[in-house]
């Protein structure tokens, strides 16, 4: 779909998770069925014969019976007064994926982002060394970082985002 391409904002959809480690993996593996299905329908690229493999494979697993299925297991721990959230719908490993409901905290803390205030979990210091480890603080490796496609760039917000687009990295959305 060709779009505006401006400056975006992550947001991160949390899900109540199960305790029971293996009902959480199950949750896990039903997002990331989606969240592989998703990629496939809009005929995302990829160099690696395996995730292609995948992408077809998810075309043929995720369809109108399972997924609502899928969904439905996703959501199934919602009301729930559960000790663990997730958010599982992004590339990180199962283990760095839920954390505990305390780390949220009562209400939200602001720290200073530049000129103003964000708001973020009241504990988010443990979040982070859940998510990211002890060193969630130091600049990963550079073998890390190469691990991982680009997908924040330095941008002159003044100037026409047409200037900006790498044929490269937005051929496939034109598709």
């Amino acid at each position: 779909m060709k779009q505006h391409h401006t400056v975006f904002v992550d947001i991160m959809c949390l899900y109540s998770a199960p305790e029971n480690t293996l009902a959480r993996r199950i949750q896990y593996v039903a997002a990331q069925l989606l969240r592989v299905n998703a990629l496939a329908l809009c005929n995302f690229p990829n160099d690696s014969f395996i995730k292609r493999v995948a992408l077809k494979l998810s075309k043929v697993i995720v369809n109108p019976v399972t997924r609502p299925i899928l969904i439905k297991y996703v959501h199934r721990y919602e009301g729930q007064d559960t000790i663990y959230v997730g958010h599982y719908f992004g590339r990180a490993r199962f283990k760095r994926t839920a954390f505990l409901r305390s780390y949220l905290g009562s209400k939200p803390r602001y720290v200073p982002f530049e000129d103003t205030e964000l708001p973020v979990f009241e504990n988010v210091e443990e979040y982070l060394v859940a998510r990211f480890g002890n060193k969630w603080m130091e600049m990963p490796s550079q073998e890390t970082r190469d691990q991982y496609p680009i997908h924040g760039d330095f941008v002159d917000l003044e100037k026409d985002y047409t200037e900006y687009m790498n044929q490269n990295r937005t051929q496939w959305i034109y598709q």
